[in-house]
């Protein structure tokens, strides 16, 4: 039951991670992925800033301002799949599905049954709160 709530999670975001506009910020959190598999340095080439405080200071040469294991997933991805918003977004996919797992694990862990923990996995895949983290670029980072 518990793989057909991922499947089902999967069989129902992947066409619309693939299919909707980028959106919000995601400019900023596709692109380096594509920079990792170019030149191994998670970088913004289209955001020169100079002004020290920004937070983007210097990312047209390394993006400091999130953790850079997201960029590292999607640069494997982008090695074999299009370049396309939909590719990156497929990291933040998987950490839905992981999101999934481990709400059921740890309702297990705190002893409900397997019936009750199995429900709330089912209604957090259908929630709209994990739609848009598990869709968007800019929400579930690794």
């Amino acid at each position: 039951m518990l793989g057909f709530t991922c499947l089902t999670f999967l069989v129902v975001r992947v066409p619309v991670a693939y299919m909707q506009p980028g959106g919000q910020d995601e400019a900023c959190y596709a692109v380096p992925g594509m920079m990792v598999l170019r030149n191994g340095v998670a970088s913004l080439p289209h955001v020169p800033a100079r002004n020290a405080e920004s937070v983007y200071y210097r990312a047209d040469q390394a993006l400091y301002s999130e953790p850079p294991l997201t960029f590292y997933l999607q640069a494997v991805l982008f090695a074999v799949l299009p370049d396309q918003y939909g590719t990156a977004r497929v990291v933040s996919i998987l950490a839905g599905i992981g999101m999934l797992l481990m709400l059921f694990l740890f309702a297990k862990q705190l002893g409900i049954t397997t019936a009750a923990a199995l429900w709330g996995v089912a209604l957090l895949s259908c929630s709209r709160w994990l739609y848009f983290a598990a869709l968007m670029l800019s929400l579930i980072h690794i």
